[in-house]
This record gives structure tokens, C-alpha cells and sequence, in this order.
């Protein structure tokens, strides 16, 4: 078993202390990193024993995992560790020896890691990468954070502006006096074309005078025309003047 001083991985957040160690541990083949070109594996049994075997000579030993301390002791020959989970991503393991900053690293046999992982300095890239990539992590929450915080606030304010343009529309568009003057024209252009549909179905019901009805139902239809027209203006004009207020008060 060989430890190691990790500056890269004393950086990186813990996530060790709530680790399910027996079921991480069990059943699987752990290949213990060195750099001396030794393959160490252990195998951690259920019933507490653990298989070792370096470089395919096999020895057994123990082990225990301690709730007290929330460590995992390996007994092997007449040596015990005592050893605390640390860490826990992308298929390696880090324990941390007792009383020092050391750290035993256990990588799955089957992972793809076990083979791309040859010397400390891979260990500590893969580590500095998964430093960065938490750090990329913390700043995208921080951001999408503002951007909530920025946006709930933009919310209210919309809100609040929309509320105020409610109590104030009526005093705003009758000052307005080209809106004044659309809405005149549209009552009278309204009125106009009840009147000529009016006309248009007396008419109708008089075949001796099929020509004037004719006529009144033009008239209905270039009066709906304008009418069409004129509630365009009105609507551009009214978002216009909504539109001001708005920005008025979401820049005070």
C-alpha cells in the first residue's frame, strides 16, 4: 500500500463523508496506484475479508468499516490502517490516511481511468481537471443565480410598472389628442356602419330597389375598411404611449 502527498486533491471539495462505503467497496477489484509498476489490487468481500493480490500473488487480509470516525480499517499480516474516504468521482476512490495528509487511491479495474492513469503527474491532472471543472460548476450556479435574482426583480418591476400604467391610462391617452381624435372618428365610422347594414337589409327586402341596397352594402364595406384602419391607429398609438410610460419607470 502506497500513500502520496495530493496539494491537487486537498483543493478539491469533499466528498467523502457521506459516502456508502461497503456498498462502493464491495464486489468490485480496486487497483491500487503506484508508480513503481507493481499491479496491486484489492478486492473487499462483504464478510470483511479483503483479497490482495500483487502482481497475481494473492495474500488476504481484513477489514472494518468504523461508523464512530466514519473510517475503514485494512489489517494486512501484522500491519492495520486506518484509513477515511475522501473522495469519490469518476470511478477512483481516495482515502486519506489517519493523521496525516496523505492518501491511499483506489481506481476501478474495469474503468477506463485504470488504464489512462501511469504516473502521479496523471493523478494530479486528473484531479487539477476535475478541480476545474467544479469550479466551472460553481460559477455557472453563481450566474444562473444572478440571472434568477436579476430576473424575479425585472418581474416585480414589470409588475409594478404595468399596475401604475393601469391607474394612469385613462388621465394619459385623453391627453393624448390624436388618440382623442381617432377614437372620435371611430365612434362616428362605427355608427355609419350599423346604420348602412341597417339599410342595406331594408332594402333587400324590396327587390324593386336591389340597386341602392347594393350600393349601402359597399357602403357598410368601405365603412368597415376604415373602421379597420382606424382601430390599427388607435392600438399603435395607445402601445405607443404604454411603451414610454413603461420604459419611464423601469429607468427611474
Amino acid at each position: 500500500m502506497k500513500t502520496y502527498l495530493l496539494d491537487s486533491l486537498n483543493r478539491i471539495k469533499r466528498k467523502g463523508e457521506n459516502l456508502d462505503a461497503k456498498t462502493i467497496l464491495c464486489n468490485k477489484s480496486w487497483l491500487i496506484f503506484n508508480d513503481s509498476g507493481d499491479k496491486e489490487l484489492y478486492i473487499f468481500q462483504e464478510n470483511g475479508e479483503v483479497l490482495i493480490s500483487l502482481n497475481g500473488i494473492v495474500s488476504k487480509g481484513s477489514w472494518q468499516y468504523i461508523p464512530a470516525n466514519k473510517s475503514i480499517v485494512i489489517s494486512v499480516k501484522e500491519n492495520s490502517y486506518m484509513l477515511h474516504p475522501s473522495f469519490m468521482a469518476n470511478n477512483m476512490m481516495a482515502l486519506k490516511l489517519d493523521g496525516t495528509e496523505r492518501y491511499m487511491l483506489m481506481i476501478e479495474e474495469k474503468s477506463r481511468l485504470a488504464h489512462n492513469v501511469k504516473t502521479i503527474e496523471d493523478i494530479n491532472n486528473h484531479f487539477i481537471s476535475i478541480e476545474e471543472a467544479e469550479r466551472n460548476k460553481e460559477h455557472e450556479e453563481k450566474r444562473k443565480e444572478q440571472e434568477a435574482i436579476l430576473l424575479d426583480k425585472e418581474t416585480k418591476l414589470r409588475n409594478e410598472a404595468n399596475k401604475a400604467w393601469l391607474e394612469n391610462e385613462a388621465v394619459i391617452m385623453a391627453k393624448n389628442k390624436k388618440y382623442q381624435k381617432y377614437k372620435l372618428y371611430s365612434r362616428v365610422i362605427i355608427f355609419l356602419t350599423y346604420c348602412s347594414l341597417i339599410l342595406f337589409v331594408v332594402l333587400l327586402c324590396n327587390p324593386e330597389i336591389a340597386i341602392e341596397a347594393t350600393l349601402f352594402f359597399l357602403v357598410f364595406c368601405i365603412l368597415l375598411g376604415f373602421g379597420a384602419n382606424l382601430s390599427t391607429k388607435l392600438n399603435k398609438i395607445y402601445d405607443i404611449e404604454k411603451g414610454n410610460f413603461l420604459e419611464n419607470y423601469l429607468n427611474k
